[in-house]
C-alpha cells in the first residue's frame, strides 16, 4: 500500500474508464463500501496513462466497444498495458473488465480475437479446479453472470484459468503477482444493464449493429423481464469478489 493510503488505511485504486456507457457499477461501489478511495481516468478523453503506479495502491480497468487489438483507434493501449503490468511487478493488485480483462490478457502475450458473433445476456459458466483454490473466485458461488462483448482472446502463457464458459471458454483468469481479468461483467447492475439494453436494441452501439440480427425483439422483451430475478446472484457475487481483491492490498 502507498505511505499515504497506509496511514490513513484508504486504499487509493486507480480506474481507467474509457465511456459513461461502461462505467463501475457494483465492483467500484464496492470497493468504496469498504473505505477504498477511487480516481478516474478517461483516456478517451485524452487524460493520460501514468508511467508509474506511485500514488496508487490498485488498478482497475472498464470496458468499452473498442476492439484491445486496435491501438489505430486507442492509441493509448500500449501504454495502458505497461501500466498495468508495471502494478503487477510492484505487486499491487489489477482487475481488467471485459475490454480491461482482454487487456490485460493482451498485455500478457495472449492474442486478442473477435468472434462470429456476440455473447449477450446472462449466462451460466464453471469454476475451475484453479479457480476453487483461488483466493478471489475460490469457494464462492458462481451465479449466471452478464456478457456483453464481440471479442475474445487466448490464455496468456503462466496464467491460470479461473472460470470457463461453455461457448466463449476464457471467462476470468489470474496472471502475475495478483492480476485478474474478468471477461463478464460482475459489476453491471439493473440500470447499467437495462441502458445496454435499449441502446443496443436501437442501434446506438455502431460497432455493434450487425448483431443485432441475432437477437429480435421477443429476445429483448424476454431477456429484460428476467434481469430482476438474475442481477440479485451477480451483485453478491460482485460483493464478495471486491471484498477479496481488495483485501490483497492491505495484506
Amino acid at each position: 500500500m502507498s505511505m499515504f493510503g497506509a496511514l490513513f488505511n484508504e486504499p487509493r485504486v486507480l480506474v481507467i474508464q474509457h465511456t459513461d456507457r461502461a462505467p463501475g457499477g457494483n465492483f467500484c461501489r464496492g470497493l468504496e463500501a469498504r473505505g477504498a478511495r477511487l480516481f478516474y481516468l478517461n483516456p478517451m478523453e485524452k487524460d493520460r496513462i501514468p508511467q508509474t503506479s506511485d500514488g496508487y495502491d490498485g488498478l482497475v480497468v472498464l470496458g468499452g466497444s473498442q476492439h484491445a487489438f486496435d491501438d489505430v483507434t486507442s492509441p493509448h493501449f500500449p501504454a495502458l498495458m505497461d501500466l498495468m503490468r508495471l502494478f503487477d511487478d510492484k505487486k499491487k493488485p489489477v482487475a481488467g473488465i471485459c475490454l480491461g480483462c482482454q487487456l490485460l490478457a493482451r498485455a500478457y502475450g495472449g492474442r486478442v480475437w473477435t468472434l462470429d458473433s456476440m455473447e449477450f445476456g446472462f449466462i451460466q459458466h464453471g469454476v475451475t479446479e484453479a479457480g476453487m483454490l483461488d483466493p478471489v473466485i475460490g469457494g464462492l458461488e458462481l451465479p449466471e453472470l452478464m456478457e456483453f462483448h464481440e471479442d475474445s482472446f487466448d490464455l496468456p502463457p503462466r496464467a491460470s484459468l479461473l472460470v470457463r464458459g461453455d461457448r466463449c471458454a476464457n471467462q476470468c483468469f489470474r496472471v502475475g503477482h495478483a492480476s485478474f481479468g474478468f471477461q463478464f461483467h460482475l459489476e453491471a447492475d439493473t440500470a447499467i444493464i437495462r441502458r445496454w439494453v435499449d441502446l443496443f436494441r436501437n442501434g446506438a452501439f455502431v460497432d455493434y449493429r450487425r448483431h443485432l440480427q441475432h437477437f429480435d425483439d421477443a429476445y429483448f422483451e424476454d431477456f429484460s423481464g428476467r434481469i430482476a430475478s438474475r442481477i440479485t446472484g451477480s451483485e453478491r457475487f460482485c460483493h464478495r469478489v471486491t471484498g477479496r481483491w481488495l483485501a490483497l492490498i492491505r495484506q
